[in-house]
């Protein structure tokens, strides 16, 4: 497959709770990184179609049932061993648009415990253009349930 050239996004910086986009010189600031996409997939809620758990909240875009992360179904889940394997397996499913849009041969995450608030999670992407060198972000996803 052949690499997509991928032009950027504007960039969003995040704060303590949300994320803002950059103006510089007067203009949106441009993010060739990834990150701000990566930003959008792990921060964007997908809409629930398959949890019957959640029959009852769907959130997400109901035009597109594959933008965001399903994440947000573990809120209400103890961070413990399994929820964080479930997790990353959200995440992996919410980046895959990375491989089948061609703008990265690989990418790898890891979800884990940040005390008893929520989990680190970090994703390194392999772009063809950075060989051996993949781009690593490190993000904190608040969690609503505690670990007792």
């Amino acid at each position: 497959m052949t690499a997509r050239v991928y032009s950027g996004d504007a960039r969003l910086t995040m704060n303590l709770d949300n994320a803002d986009i950059t103006i510089q010189n007067g203009d949106l600031s441009r993010d060739e990184s990834l990150e701000t996409s990566i930003l959008i997939c792990i921060y964007t809620d997908a809409r629930n179609v398959g949890e019957t758990e959640f029959a009852g909240d769907v959130r997400g875009w109901w035009a597109d049932n594959t933008a965001g992360s399903l994440l947000w179904l573990l809120e209400r889940s103890k961070t413990e061993s399994a929820v964080l394997g479930m997790a990353e397996d959200r995440l992996r499913s919410a980046l895959q648009w990375l491989i089948d849009d061609g703008v990265a041969e690989k990418f790898t995450v890891t979800a884990a415990r940040q005390g008893t608030v929520g989990i680190t999670i970090t994703v390194q992407v392999y772009r063809p253009q950075d060989g051996n060198n993949p781009a690593t972000f490190r993000y904190f996803y608040n969690w609503q349930a505690q670990l007792s």
